[in-house]
């Protein structure tokens, strides 16, 4: 979130909930694990697990600290300052599969950053401590973009950045080997829906989740098409999402002081996605179909096709009637004050 205020994000947040509402079932029935105990931790944007702990960072200038907190308790035991340098809009976190906790400063609300960042902190647990974490700089080939997901992929550890848009997000991928000295030029992969806030991979890589502020959705990451998607719990603002043990629930978490952390079971349609019942994912349309080369000639290590998703489309329908209602409404009502006015006459 953070510049420019929050006031465009409330509304973008407002939004989509009420287009997700239109669109979706009730949320499924959740579990509070745990509520954030530290009220340092009072913009929550990003969520990860690691050896037991649950990871996070606030958003924007907070500090760059990560947070270790014991599900447990809610409380935070362990606090690791990873640069002395500022830091200017942290939007997620991701782990590696060599335990690097890869901190994403991605935001970009205005689009006018040339670059963003990541840095790679070594695994984070209990106690406090300081670190100076390697810092690489990425750029965008088409010029700036606003994100605030941040993957890591769990086999090989390469690194994407998904966009943050209101009819849908790009997924960038990473190069396979980052430069400290840089910048890095991050690769278009796909199209993905939603009015994107974090994701994460599934344990076995096939799959990731990409959460919006009401809504998450199930994604192929062989080509990025949507398998499945389901509603979220209300949350005040929800910017967190993680993998557990269990490979049918995930965690998600919310900006705000004292926030509850909740397990979120997958409803039927996003399991049967996940293990592969074939009867419930969707053919792929040729729109759809996964980049195997590039338009603009590169190669799948570098891939440039992106696909439309039909979910995309239904949000952006529904979205349309939602600013076209309101603008009858107002038509409605100047009409009516000027009515107002003739009679006073």
């Amino acid at each position: 979130m953070t510049r420019g205020g929050p006031w465009p994000h409330i509304g973008l947040a407002a939004v989509a909930i009420a287009a997700a509402a239109v669109i979706s079932d009730p949320a499924p029935r959740v579990e509070e694990v745990f509520s954030f105990a530290d009220r340092d931790i009072a913009e929550s944007s990003g969520l990860a697990l690691q050896d037991g702990l649950v990871l996070t960072v606030n958003d924007s200038g907070a500090g760059p600290i990560v947070y270790a907190v014991d599900p447990d308790t809610g409380e935070t035991v362990g606090r690791t300052t990873y640069t002395s340098e500022e830091v200017e809009d942290v939007e997620a976190l991701a782990v590696g599969p060599d335990g690097t906790v890869w901190v994403g400063d991605i935001g970009d609300n205005g689009a006018d950053r040339s670059s963003v960042a990541v840095y790679a902190v070594p695994p984070v647990g209990r106690g406090d401590r300081t670190v100076e974490a390697p810092r690489y700089e990425l750029t965008y080939r088409d010029g700036p973009h606003n994100a605030e997901t941040l993957l890591a992929d769990p086999h090989d550890g390469r690194l994407y950045v998904v966009t943050k848009q209101l009819f849908g997000g790009d997924v960038f991928a990473a190069p396979r080997r980052l430069d400290e000295d840089g910048p890095n030029v991050l690769a278009p992969v796909a199209s993905v829906s939603g009015l994107l806030t974090d994701g994460a991979f599934t344990a076995d890589g096939r799959h990731a989740l990409l959460r919006g502020y009401g809504q998450v959705w199930l994604a192929d990451t062989d080509d990025w098409r949507d398998l499945a998607d389901m509603p979220l719990p209300d949350q005040r603002q929800g910017e967190g999402i993680a993998v557990t043990d269990d490979p049918e629930s995930f965690l998600v978490s919310s900006e705000g002081a004292r926030t509850p952390v909740l397990a979120v079971p997958m409803d039927e349609e996003m399991v049967d996605a996940l293990t592969g019942d074939a009867s419930a994912v969707p053919e792929p349309t040729p729109q759809q179909a996964g980049p195997a080369a590039a338009q603009d000639g590169s190669s799948a290590d570098e891939p440039g096709v992106f696909h439309l998703h039909g979910r995309a489309i239904k949000l952006a329908a529904v979205l349309l009637l939602l600013v076209v209602a309101g603008l009858a409404a107002g038509v409605r009502s100047l009409r009516g004050a000027r009515r107002r006015s003739r009679s006073r006459r």
